[in-house]
C-alpha cells in the first residue's frame, strides 16, 4: 500500500504546540488525518504512531519493540498514544450540498454562462 493511500491530509497546527525529536530538534506538532486503511493499520500495530512508518514495507510485523526510523517505542507506547491523540473522524470538504451551493450563489456568474 503507498503512503498516500494511508495519509489523506497532514497540516500544521497553528496553536503552538511543539514535540521534542529524540535528536534534540523542536519541530510544530501536525494534525495527520488517517485514510480509513491507514487507521487500521495503526491500531493493529503495522504503522508507526510516532513517524508512520510502515512495518510491513521493511520486514516487521505488527507492534515491534522499537520503530526502526524514529526509535519510538511501538509496543509499549503506541495504544496510549492512540488513546491519548484520536480525535475521531472529521469532516473533509464542504459541508454544502451541490444545490445548497448553487442556491447560496444565487444569480453570480457561472462558467459556461454567455457574457
Amino acid at each position: 500500500m503507498k503512503f498516500d493511500d494511508l495519509v489523506i491530509d497532514a497540516e500544521n497546527n497553528t496553536d503552538g504546540k511543539v514535540v521534542v525529536m529524540p535528536d534534540g530538534r523542536v519541530m510544530t506538532e501536525a494534525t495527520i488525518t488517517l485514510s480509513p486503511d491507514g487507521e487500521a493499520m495503526m491500531k493493529q500495530g503495522y504503522l508507526c504512531g510516532n513517524c508512520l512508518q510502515d512495518f510491513a514495507k521493511i520486514g516487521l510485523g505488527a507492534f515491534p519493540e522499537e520503530c526502526p526510523v524514529c526509535h519510538f517505542r511501538v509496543r509499549e507506547l503506541q495504544a496510549e498514544q492512540l488513546r491519548r491523540q484520536d480525535v475521531g473522524e472529521a469532516h473533509l470538504g464542504s459541508r454544502l450540498t451541490l444545490s445548497d451551493e448553487l442556491e447560496r450563489l444565487g444569480d453570480m456568474w457561472l462558467p459556461g454562462d454567455d457574457i
